[in-house]
């Protein structure tokens, strides 16, 4: 997936990331009884899909093939939201559940951004852009702790 240059690095893993989000909220929204916290997540969602729409266009614009987290891990992500709530439908679990995929994303992120200083500056604004989205989303899923 990676360009000769790595100008495709941060929007590469960003791709992967977004998708895992999505994949993670899809699962949970079904099961959300809480409507409040329903919409919020649906939006999380919704950003989700838009930031990998995104980064995909402009992976495939560089010629190269966007390609998800490898099969493993996202058995490994279903297993674990399916699992966690199976055990606990309450608001305030969602909320955390939520927060901790967030922060994970967040983190991921951040060390792409850090890690690859020379990557095309487009890229690093739609990488920073999704960070700021997403600690917004963690300061609204807080009001469901």
């Amino acid at each position: 997936m990676r360009s000769d240059s790595g100008r495709l690095t941060i929007v590469s893993e960003l791709y992967k990331i977004a998708r895992m989000g999505m994949e993670a909220s899809e699962i949970i929204i079904p099961d959300i009884k809480h409507e409040q916290l329903k919409q919020q997540i649906t939006e999380q969602e919704a950003n989700y899909r838009s930031i990998a729409e995104q980064a995909r266009n402009i992976i495939i614009k560089s010629g190269e093939r966007p390609e998800d987290k490898n099969g493993f891990s996202k058995q490994m992500l279903r297993a674990y939201v399916r699992t966690a709530k199976l055990f606990n439908k309450k608001p305030q679990h969602i909320a955390e559940m939520m927060i901790n995929g967030t922060l994970m994303g967040i983190i991921d992120m951040t060390k792409m951004i850090n890690g690859f200083p020379d990557e095309d500056i487009e890229n690093r604004k739609l990488a920073e852009s999704y960070i700021c989205t997403e600690e917004k989303n963690i300061d609204n899923l807080k009001a469901y702790l």
